[in-house]
């Protein structure tokens, strides 16, 4: 299913994730077995990155069953388990310079400053790839952490 120009929902989902059980994070104590979906406002503020740089976008990290979300030392409110983070690098393309994290970071900055990603909740460059967060509980509103 697509949903957006360039983002299916299946690279939202980690294969490891199939057959898993989910929890409501509105409902702890309620097992649902249908997956989260991701947050349209995260869809949209992807997809202007993509347009932004002309260059892919590869999910490393999206939506994560709570057991995935431990294993890979995920926080216990992760946005990954509700569908409204994820975790992103830009793919290289054959005749065209990599695109660091760094730099997709300064991209998201600046699209920050000039009021373009109103629904950005939180972003931070992590090693190898950026986090974009558009939880609405997560009060942080706005870019931190290193490389920023």
């Amino acid at each position: 299913m697509r949903l957006s120009a360039n983002f299916k929902l299946n690279e939202f989902y980690n294969p490891i994730d199939h057959g898993t059980t989910w929890r409501s994070r509105t409902w702890p104590q309620r097992v649902i077995t249908v997956r989260p979906n991701p947050a349209p406002d995260l869809v949209t503020i992807l997809q202007l990155i993509r347009d932004t740089l002309n260059r892919p976008i590869r999910i490393t990290s999206g939506i994560r069953s709570e057991a995935r979300n431990r294993a890979v030392g995920g926080s216990n409110s992760s946005g990954h388990m509700s569908g409204s983070s994820a975790d992103i690098q830009v793919i290289s393309m054959r005749g065209m310079r990599d695109i660091s994290p760094r730099e997709v970071g300064a991209v998201i900055r600046d699209l920050f400053n000039r009021g373009l990603l109103q629904n950005l909740a939180f972003s931070y460059i992590g090693g190898s790839f950026v986090h974009i967060g558009v939880d609405s509980e997560v009060p942080r509103n706005g870019i931190w952490g290193a490389g920023y």
